[in-house]
Parts: C-alpha cells; structure tokens; sequence
C-alpha cells in the first residue's frame, strides 16, 4: 500500500503540475496579430505667427510725394515633405485705395531659397520667395509690410486688407 499511496500521490503531483505547466504554456503562446496599413500624405502647410496692429502714415518729409510706414517684423513657417521645391506667393483680399499699394517682404527660409525683397500685393498671388528646397520646414522667418501712399491719396480713414500666403510647388 504504501508503493500505492506514493503512485498516487505522485499522479496528483503531476497532474497538478501539468496543470500548471500548461497554464503557462497556454498563456505564454496566447497570441493576436494585426497587420498595419501605413502611409504618409502630402504636407504643404504655412502660417503667419505674430500680427501687426495698424499701419498708420503719420508723418512725412517735406518735399517728398511718397510717404511710408514699415510694420514691425512678424514671422511665417512652413513645413513641406512632398519632394518637390517650394515659393512662398502673396496676395490681398480686396485692391488697394487709389494712390495707396501694400508690400510685403519675406526673407527665404534658413533652409535655402530666394526672396524677391519688397514685393507690392495685389488680389492676384505673387512670388515673395523662391526655389525653397524640397522636403524642408522652418519657423521664425522673417516678414515685413510696408504701406506706402502717394500725395494724391489724401486722407484715408482706417480700413484692412486680409493677406494670404501660399506655398506652391515652384
């Protein structure tokens, strides 16, 4: 009997261990698999970071028929992967005041490219900036108004022109 209280027991013991054994087997190969679909998308964006407030002609030279005002700097970024070289355009909303014109003047990108300097906008979009690299971004690029109104302007009371820039495959 005791040669059978020792089979016995030993049975338990690995049925026991069995049990355990398998939970972590079972558990160990428990497994789910998922297959990902992955892809990047064009990304052409730009912004206008900061705001200028009113440009105001206050005073003038003396002799002088133009007059001007120069807004602070304020800045644009871009981000562009699509492989293809860049320009920054610019445009305005509505035509300016009769005797009056609106420049804008962004510097190019740290990454490389060309600025036109000052750059008189119109409702129709014109380079500011050319042959930006492809697959480029930067932030904190430099960009300047000027208004500037002639003698035959006279006086003019405060109105607002909205300014738009696009990035455009170059």
């Amino acid at each position: 009997m005791m040669i059978r209280f020792c089979v016995s027991s030993f049975k338990r013991i690995l049925l026991a261990a069995s049990f355990l054994l398998g939970s972590f087997i079972f558990s160990a190969t428990d497994t789910a698999t998922e297959v990902l679909n992955l892809q990047i998308n064009a990304i052409n964006e730009i912004a206008i970071t900061g705001s200028v407030g009113t440009l105001a002609i206050t005073d003038a030279t003396p002799g002088l028929t133009l007059f001007s005002v120069t807004s602070s700097s304020i800045n644009y970024a871009y981000t562009s992967n699509d492989g293809k070289s860049k320009k920054v355009m610019g445009s305005i909303d509505i035509i300016m005041p009769s005797s009056t014109t609106l420049y804008a003047n962004a510097s190019a990108p740290a990454s490389g490219g060309l600025s036109l300097g000052e750059v008189a906008l119109g409702t129709l979009d014109i380079n500011l900036v050319t042959g930006i690299p492809a697959n480029t971004k930067d932030t904190g690029v430099s960009l300047y108004y000027k208004f500037e109104a002639s003698t035959q302007a006279g006086t003019i009371s405060e109105f607002s022109r909205t300014v738009t820039l696009t990035l455009l495959d170059n």
